[in-house]
């Protein structure tokens, strides 16, 4: 990562680099913001900047790097650009998708309506309890199943 004042240089109209925010500043530029654009290449093991714009209603384009293809769902939730992040190749096509998306507000608003129904359906802390409740049960089956049998092990 470089110091944000590195970035600065690209600002124009906008688009804005606003620093660390406290959550309910960043939940509301979030909600605020056309599209969140990441084009990591980092091998993260769940990417909660893009669960958070997604939670906001806010699409993602991102790279096909790391958990960001589970995170956002191509062409339902955002737009997943697979490649090598630092190639020609890849910067037009994430370019063309971030352009697509700005030019086309209908399809960003579908995408920003099914991204934050997808957050909340499977990131919500309800919704995390209850994919460990099951998966511990089944876990707790699998350990529990050579004690079941229909004779009983002793006698008395």
């Amino acid at each position: 990562y470089r110091p944000l004042d590195e970035y600065r240089r690209w600002m124009q109209e906008g688009v804005y680099f606003l620093g660390a925010l406290p959550p309910p500043n960043l939940a509301l530029e979030l909600a605020r913001s056309a599209l969140l654009v990441h084009p990591s290449n980092s091998t993260e093991a769940s990417c909660i900047a893009a669960i958070e714009a997604q939670a906001a209603g806010t699409p993602v384009v991102a790279s096909a790097y790391g958990a960001l293809p589970e995170t956002v769902q191509d062409g339902r939730t955002g737009v997943v650009v697979p490649g090598r992040v630092e190639t020609e190749e890849f910067n037009r096509r994430f370019a063309d998708a971030v352009a697509d998306l700005l030019l086309n507000p209908q399809r960003r608003e579908e995408l920003g309506r099914a991204a934050r129904q997808r957050a909340l359906s499977y990131y919500s802390w309800d919704a995390i309890a209850q994919e460990w409740l099951a998966k511990l049960a089944q876990l707790l089956q699998q350990k529990a199943a050579p004690f079941r049998q229909s004779k009983p092990l002793l006698s008395v």
